[in-house]
């Protein structure tokens, strides 16, 4: 049995209302938050450079956008700090990768321009090894 505290509308003091049967709840997303950490656990165990450190963090990210499209984390506050140290870091790992670099221009340029056409080629010559990517709307290019 529990005692909750609730100041009713309108009213001036808090009643307290004693004998409520409160039956605890967990969010369905509990578990996809345990292999969250698991996931971010191996991704920084895995040797620099290897796939494998990719592929776990993509995962970890994938976990991490179902908890916030839920709400987990309106549920669980307490894990924001914990998420905000571990999700900076995989997206780190994935940044570094070509895939990862074409999906955020390519989800930043749909945004921005929702009728284009983006592509993504070597960058050709100079000192640096790159990417370019070219926008194309309504007909005419940019870099």
């Amino acid at each position: 049995m529990t005692a909750i505290t609730i100041r009713l509308v309108g009213e001036q003091e808090d009643r307290l209302f004693k004998g409520i049967d409160v039956d605890n709840q967990k969010h369905s997303l509990l578990e996809s938050w345990r292999a969250y950490l698991l996931l971010c656990d191996s991704a920084k165990d895995i040797e620099k450079g290897k796939p494998e450190r990719t592929k776990c963090a993509q995962r970890a990210i994938a976990n991490s956008q179902k908890l916030e499209d839920s709400g987990f984390f309106e549920a669980y506050v307490n894990f924001v700090t914990v998420w905000i140290d571990t999700i900076g870091q995989m997206m780190r790992f994935v940044d570094r990768t070509r895939n990862a670099f074409e999906q955020s221009a390519t989800k930043f340029f749909t945004k921005m321009f929702p009728n284009s056409t983006i592509s993504f080629k070597p960058k050709q010559g100079g000192s640096r090894a790159g990417i370019v990517g070219t926008v194309t709307c309504n007909g005419e290019e940019t870099l």
